[in-house]
């Protein structure tokens, strides 16, 4: 799985900057009024993920992670801040689903 993976991101490196950090904030905001009750440092990780996908225009978000990064409010987050900003949202599946998709020569 890592040869795959070292396939895939070859010469795709993606960097924290400033944009994503702000964007990652926004939505950890939007997901607090939304009602959702995670800590920003247990949820940090996952909006500066988004934001990286969200703001380098990528396809696919890939994860097994319903309970927080795939939960209904941080969702409801990304799409807020998301068509405020102008970003595209990333297509959210799971791993196995991923699998299936790299194994037909989808991705």
């Amino acid at each position: 799985m890592l040869t795959l993976y070292d396939e895939l991101v070859k010469n795709h490196n993606l960097s924290l900057d400033k944009n994503v950090e702000e964007v990652a904030l926004k939505y950890h905001n939007a997901y607090r009024q939304m009602g959702g009750f995670a800590s920003r440092e247990e949820m940090l990780n996952d909006f500066t993920i988004i934001a990286l996908a969200s703001i380098h225009d990528l396809e696919v978000v890939a994860s097994n992670d319903n309970a927080s990064m795939f939960n209904n409010f941080a969702i409801a987050a990304y799409k807020l801040v998301n068509d405020t900003l102008n970003l595209r949202m990333p297509k959210f599946i799971n791993y196995d689903d991923f699998k299936k998709l790299l194994l037909r020569g989808d991705v």
